[in-house]
């Protein structure tokens, strides 16, 4: 098998990890250790004594390598990665390694549910989409994508020669002259979007037309599918539509778009936000926050909506708004970094304090400071955080106000759900894998 680079050396360890010693022989450099959410498997990216790279990933060596693009665990916990081998890239992702037949691999995104993929990658003008079913493409641009909650569903628009199209699970729906907010209902059995073509246009709900208005949006769908609403814009309002029938009204201007509707368990509207390129505002908990400078779509709130939060930024700040309670400002570090709990009750987010520190807020208290923190992961019930931080010497694990572990080499460490710390370190040439108990277990 010449084409193959990518060459599986040797199995070193069980499928799952556990506690353990794992020898992984002779290394030159530890470019990264990780654990899963878990604590059951783990993967390692290491440079050989070859000077060529090689990783670990659920107990299989693979290598040597050119260059791993993309690496990291999906929200399920599975370990995947992008690489390459001379002209040749490769995917693997839970136990299977596909080659990607591309000049350029530019992206890889996973659902809530981690239980599917959607690689993006380009061939001279041309791009394609791989998923874990289909391959879409070639086509000239991405306009947008989206996956059902539970991850078994998938939805794209693309545009060729300037027409778009719309393809849910890979099969193509219409040619438009302009198509837009692809939304499923968790289990993906409801989805749809709104469409322009010529001088119409209307909103498609499960391939069929719910209502035919001028400059729609959506459709926003309720978590179990029994509740569809979509938009219409006039000059100074929106309209709010269900079942044709309108059931909100929301003032805005020129230029405001409808940046997102929430729909809660129930089916009502919990609130919304709207924007243009000055500013954004949300409507929550029947309270209008804003106006805000940038707007990421950062937004966690469980299905009674009692609670919510979410991210904005003002001024190059960014702030947490926990139920009506502001936290920062922040120097923030990126809006990816931050974690929510799916109840929208706590959130983790990093960012720099005094003197170049580096911290983490939360509701309750912020950890740090820290010199420079390389990973951070919270409790499984939000309540608490672990950190893994370098002073440029070492690795440090921090919990609860003190560091539990050091190590010259880079390390992590996941809270397990019985309290318990279970944290992955290199010794003696081998991946060492223990528990660490905490004071109350």
């Amino acid at each position: 098998m010449k084409q193959i680079i990518i060459l599986c050396l040797s199995l070193l360890f069980f499928l799952s990890c556990g506690k353990g010693s794992y020898p992984i022989g002779e290394y030159k450099k530890i470019i990264d250790l990780s654990l899963s959410p878990d604590g059951n498997t783990f993967f390692l990216y290491y440079t050989g004594k070859d000077n060529r790279l090689y990783y670990i990933i659920n107990g299989k060596q693979t290598g040597p390598l050119d260059s791993v693009l993309f690496y990291g665990c999906t929200p399920s916990g599975l370990f995947y990665t992008v690489c390459r081998n001379g002209d040749k890239f490769f995917f693997d992702y839970n136990g299977k390694i596909k080659e990607i037949s591309a000049e350029r691999v530019v992206s890889v995104d996973f659902p809530p549910s981690g239980d599917n993929y959607l690689i993006r990658a380009i061939s001279g003008t041309k791009q394609s989409l791989m998923s874990a079913d289909t391959v879409i493409g070639p086509f000239d641009s991405l306009q947008e994508s989206s996956f059902s909650k539970n991850g078994k569903h998938t939805g794209v628009v693309i545009i060729t020669s300037g027409v778009y199209q719309v393809l849910i699970d890979g099969q193509m729906h219409g040619e438009y002259s302009y198509a837009e907010g692809i939304k499923f209902s968790d289990n993906g059995a409801v989805w749809g979007y709104s469409f322009a073509l010529a001088a119409n246009s209307a909103v498609l709900v499960n391939d069929r037309i719910i209502d035919e208005v001028s400059h729609p949006s959506g459709p926003y769908i309720s978590p179990d599918g029994k509740a569809v609403y979509y938009a219409s814009y006039g000059e100074k309002k929106i309209d709010i539509l269900s079942n044709k029938i309108r059931v909100m009204e929301i003032p805005a201007g020129n230029n405001t778009l409808l940046i997102d509707l929430y729909v809660a368990g129930d089916g009502s509207i919990a609130g919304y936000t709207l924007g243009n390129p000055e500013y954004f505002t949300t409507m929550i908990g029947g309270k209008t926050y804003g106006p805000f400078d940038k707007w990421y779509g950062k937004f966690a709130m469980p299905p009674d909506a009692k609670d919510y939060v979410f991210y904005y930024e003002n001024n190059e700040l960014g702030y947490i708004n926990l139920a009506g309670k502001i936290y920062g400002p922040y120097a923030a570090e990126g809006y990816g970094k931050i974690e929510f709990s799916p109840d929208g009750g706590n959130f983790f987010a990093p960012y720099f304090g005094d003197n170049a520190t580096q911290w983490i807020a939360s509701a309750d208290r912020d950890y740090g400071p820290f010199p420079i923190i390389e990973k951070f992961h919270p409790s499984p019930d939000y309540s608490n955080c672990i950190v893994v931080y370098t002073d440029m010497t070492s690795h440090m694990i921090y919990f609860d106000g003190k560091d539990i572990i050091s190590n010259d080499n880079i390390c992590d460490a996941v809270i397990l759900t019985n309290g318990n710390i279970r944290y992955a370190i290199i010794e003696d040439n081998s991946v060492i894998i223990k528990d660490w108990m905490t004071a109350d277990n």
